[in-house]
């Protein structure tokens, strides 16, 4: 019956029904805790906090993540305890403690390291390159990135590497080196075309509007905004769209047009 509740909070969560999610999950905890369950408990408290991270109740999320830690500590479960880290690094992050957050991610990291586990490693790597980047810690974000790289690299992961790729742009236009950002998002966008991932597209043709505004060739900003916006309109993605609207007329205004 635990793994029932705990079933249907998933399927509750992803359907964006958080308080009857947390409601499930707390039933399959209870279940648990009468067992003595200790394993299924730690991953009670993981679904928990992540339910709570969607609820922005961000200091029940890390109080439910670190019990779930707790557990896996006692346990001498070094995989639950870098998918704690991990997890508490998230929560730490919507909470602005980037400190924090950049700790826990190398804990997680560091576990990783020992059970040489590639494919975590990588998103480890990522995680850590984003906090960095919101530090403005930009080479050491841009290392971090490259290293997601090629782990990606070695194991053929397209999706890994247009991720990789998207970000090193970001980091590398945060570093003013605009023609190089531009390279990148383009080995993005070339690997997102072949995959044939829409919303990978549309982030790609915005990411490369972002670097030519900065360089001042605002009508291929402008071309690269309306790719971005087509795919949005398909996949009917309001909120790109939005975004999509309001980029094309700074632009146009740069430009001396007017829209319509």
């Amino acid at each position: 019956m635990a793994a029932d509740y705990t079933n249907i909070g998933n399927v509750l969560d992803d359907m964006g029904k958080l308080q009857e999610a947390l409601d499930s999950h707390n039933k399959a905890l209870k279940i648990r805790e009468d067992l003595n369950d200790r394993v299924k408990m730690a991953r009670n408290y993981a679904n928990i906090g992540n339910v709570l991270l969607d609820k922005q109740q961000y200091q029940e999320a890390l109080d439910s993540h670190n019990k779930a830690l707790k557990i896996h500590e006692e346990l001498n479960d070094r995989v639950g305890m870098a998918a704690d880290y991990a997890n508490i690094g998230v929560v730490l992050v919507h909470m602005g403690k980037l400190q924090e957050t950049l700790d826990s991610y190398n804990k997680a990291l560091k576990i990783h390291e020992e059970l040489n586990d590639r494919v975590v490693l990588a998103i480890d790597y990522v995680n850590i390159g984003v906090v960095l980047d919101k530090m403005g810690k930009l080479q050491e974000a841009l290392d971090s990135d490259n290293k997601a790289l090629k782990i990606h690299e070695e194991l053929n992961d397209g999706v890994g590497l247009g991720r990789d790729y998207s970000n090193i742009g970001i980091v590398l236009r945060n570093m003013r080196k605009y023609q190089e950002a531009l390279d990148s998002h383009n080995k993005a966008l070339k690997i997102h075309q072949e995959l044939n991932d829409g919303v990978g597209l549309a982030r790609d043709y915005v990411n490369i509007g972002i670097v030519l505004v900065g360089v001042g060739k605002l009508q291929e900003a402008l071309d690269s905004y309306n790719k971005a916006l087509k795919i949005h309109e398909e996949l009917n993605d309001r909120v790109g769209m939005g975004i999509d609207y309001a980029s094309i007329g700074f632009i146009l205004r740069r430009m001396g047009i007017k829209m319509r």
